[in-house]
């Protein structure tokens, strides 16, 4: 998805929905408009704020690509998440 929505409750215009969107040009560019269902979130009231959760919500969308599930043997039991691995433990 390269085009986020978020309907809010916009307080400029007497607690009236509104939309703010925010889009990734260079993948609409690439692949063509793939919009995402509009996410409703009535407690956001300004039009800043929405705009705000709309960016946040499409970086993650755009950010992230796979997701993996993989599991270590019992050496690796004192890693912690993030954690590159690299320490030598006994």
């Amino acid at each position: 998805m390269n085009s986020v929505s978020i309907e809010f409750a916009n307080r400029a215009n007497d607690y009236n929905p509104d939309v703010a969107e925010d889009k990734d040009d260079a993948m609409i560019a690439l692949y063509g408009l793939r919009k995402a269902s509009p996410v409703q979130a009535h407690s956001i009231t300004t039009t800043i704020v929405a705009k705000f959760a709309a960016i946040c919500c499409a970086s993650a969308r755009f950010e992230i690509r796979a997701s993996y599930t993989f599991t270590l043997g019992w050496q690796f039991n004192l890693l912690e998440p993030m954690e590159s691995g690299h320490a030598h433990y006994p």
